[in-house]
């Protein structure tokens, strides 16, 4: 019977993938799934997790319900199933009433073989109603962590899951993460309420990546060098939307090809680029954390951390989306003093405590309205910062929280998005004293940095041209207003405007509990990053011990490996650096970067070596973080 079952998997596996095989852990779990069992999967990122539930959806009769806990993720999913051709689609808050009707319409229609949907949906009672009225094959809960305090992304609604077994006593769960120890695991079971079940972990190891840390106090000029080295596809993954953009445009001007990616832009937007990037179009995409869940592409050579992970179990994910080819990877951090200054004061010293919570919350049902369910279409946050008198990231960190607890739906507003601007007449010579010279610098640099805008509307934000032209955003508006009635520039202004719903049927479920663990568990995550910056062992044994699995000897590839084990220094690396030594003057302070990223920075442990021997024969002399020619 089970080879009869992984038959048919993989003939369908073929008929909508165009593969004949599967992983010899997809199968195991496939079959599990197919022969009727709660599942719970464990399987790191690139392992091939979606297909251990979608190919089981399509095998059984009804639908498949996917609770998903990130709407682009939830687009993304069902973008890729809909260009195979498989009946799939996503119901969520960020839809039009008439689209979510159009997928209602499907599902009543039996058309669908898989439903993805946020845990919010699924305690819907107009939805419950609806689920009443179709055949479910399964549940699978993908990035399951999220019910856990423990995970790096805990959802409270996530815990009210299993109430879909008031509806369907017998319903089969598969749960489903990529980072996951014995504590998360132990609430997947508990919240999900699976008792007997069929547990499949595979190992953590990567062997084909290389974990690197780098310290510079010149991030950039790193962040070049690497990408000097490093050929093929990439991730660069930043903390702020605006992060993205500015580095994104450094590596523009710098000859590289890349784009940003955050929540910011519209999904058609977010479709685009990662179409584009899946197809090779560009090589390096500059994202925050938005991007990547669900993304299968087998030949990105590395991923850099421009700044600094939240936990080790977003670290991992992320550095795993490199290398599903197998084939050697690089993942790397690149961090100063400053970075770890900034990640607890944002995440540690920012998060409020309980009294600041519920200060937030009453301050925000008084500044909207008295109603049962509010809804606010233009949220200014700065403005509501200061009625609400605890500082700004505070305060969105408190938002932040109460939409972890279901309170606040925060959004971009589909309504309101980017300003659009088009050049549509340069200006000749001759007509130049007809307009200002901040007028003509304005023009040049929209013509110098944003391709095709003569061709066609580019999105733009007249904060980004207010940074870079140090002008202030009214000279901008002003600007911009004048080339338009000049017909010079087509120009739209539009504002990014936040969406905000508060749910006041909810405010009590604020746990003070719950919140002093949050708070404890950043805490935690902050130290364990802080000590994988400042290793002195092998880096995937760190890794993998975290994750509650041994790794009995060192991986033998990790910059500290790399560090103890490669001590054979060639003729070419003693000649590079002995060149490198007869261009510095006499008395000139040098930067350690200077010295050892000579070729690459693989070697640079090599001409470490030579930098603590020239300082052992008393040719270099240490000056703080620099060092000094003698002689």
């Amino acid at each position: 019977m089970s080879k009869i079952l992984i038959s048919n998997a993989v003939g369908i596996l073929n008929q909508y993938w165009g593969f004949d095989t599967f992983y010899s852990e997809q199968e195991k779990i496939i079959l599990s799934i197919l022969e009727g069992n709660n599942t719970i999967c464990l399987m790191p990122t690139g392992g091939g997790k979606s297909l251990c539930f979608q190919v089981p959806a399509l095998y059984f009769d009804g639908v498949c319900i996917v609770v998903s806990p990130l709407l682009a993720l939830i687009d993304d999913q069902v973008f890729r199933l809909k260009s195979h051709s498989i009946p799939a689609e996503g119901l969520h808050s960020g839809m039009s009433q008439k689209e979510q009707n159009k997928v209602i319409s499907r599902i009543l229609d039996k058309e669908l073989k898989l439903l993805y949907i946020s845990p919010e949906r699924l305690q819907s009672d107009k939805f419950r109603d609806i689920l009443k009225n179709i055949e479910i094959s399964f549940v699978a809960v993908d990035e399951s962590h999220c019910i856990s305090q423990w995970g790096y992304d805990f959802r409270p609604e996530y815990r009210m899951i299993h109430n879909i077994k008031n509806i369907f006593p017998d319903i089969q769960m598969a749960a489903f993460t990529a980072s996951a120890n014995k504590q998360v695991l132990n609430d997947i079971r508990e919240y999900l309420d699976i008792g007997s079940h069929n547990l499949f972990r595979s190992s953590f190891l990567k062997s084909n990546i290389i974990f690197s840390i780098i310290k510079s106090g010149n991030k950039m000029k790193i962040l070049l060098k690497l990408l000097d080295e490093f050929s093929g596809s990439g991730i660069i993954y930043m903390r702020s939307r605006l992060g993205t953009e500015k580095i994104s445009e450094k590596l523009n001007n710098a000859g590289y090809i890349s784009r940003f990616y955050h929540a910011g832009l519209s999904s058609k937007e977010r479709q685009q680029i990662q179409t584009d990037w899946l197809r090779d179009e560009f090589d390096i995409i500059v994202s925050t954390t938005a991007f990547g869940m669900g993304i299968d592409k087998p030949n990105v050579r590395f991923v850099i951390h421009f700044d600094l992970p939240t936990s080790m179990e977003e670290y991992y994910q992320e550095a795993g989306r490199a290398g599903r080819d197998k084939l050697q990877s690089h993942a790397v951090i690149i961090y100063n003093e400053r970075d770890i200054v900034s990640m607890k004061s944002r995440d540690l010293d920012n998060f409020p405590t309980y009294a600041e919570l519920k200060q937030t919350l009453l301050n925000l049902i008084k500044y909207i309205d008295k109603n049962m369910e509010i809804s606010l279409d233009f949220f200014d946050i700065d403005d509501f910062t200061s009625v609400n008198n605890i500082g700004k990231l505070k305060t969105y960190n408190a938002i932040i929280e109460l939409e972890r607890y279901g309170i606040v739906d925060l959004n971009i507003n589909p309504k309101e998005r980017e300003s659009t601007i088009k050049v549509i007449k340069i200006i000749d010579s001759n007509l130049k004293n007809e307009f200002s010279d901040k007028e003509i610098e304005v023009l040049d640099f929209l013509i110098l940095n944003y391709n095709n805008i003569t061709i066609s509307n580019i999105r733009f934000t007249e904060k980004s041209l207010s940074d870079h032209l140090n002008l202030s955003d009214d000279e901008i508006f002003s600007i911009l207003n004048s080339l338009k009635n000049k017909k010079i520039i087509e120009y739209e202004r539009r504002n990014i405007a936040l969406q905000l719903i508060v749910n006041k049927s909810k405010v009590n479920s604020i746990s003070k509990n719950e919140l002093e663990f949050r708070r404890k568990r950043i805490e935690n995550n902050i130290n364990v990053v802080s000590n994988y910056l400042d290793l002195s062992e092998c880096r995937q044994k760190y890794i993998l011990k975290y994750f509650d699995e041994n790794l009995q000897n060192n991986c033998y590839s990790c910059d500290i490996c790399n560090g103890v084990y490669e001590r054979n220094i060639s003729k070419d690396i003693k000649s590079n650096f002995e060149r490198k030594y007869n261009q510095i003057e006499i008395g000139e302070l040098i930067e350690l970067e200077e010295l050892i990223y000579l070729d690459s920075y693989i070697n640079r442990f090599k001409y470490l070596s030579m930098l603590k021997k020239y300082i052992t024969e008393g040719k270099f002399e240490v000056f703080g973080d620099k060092f000094k020619k003698n002689y």
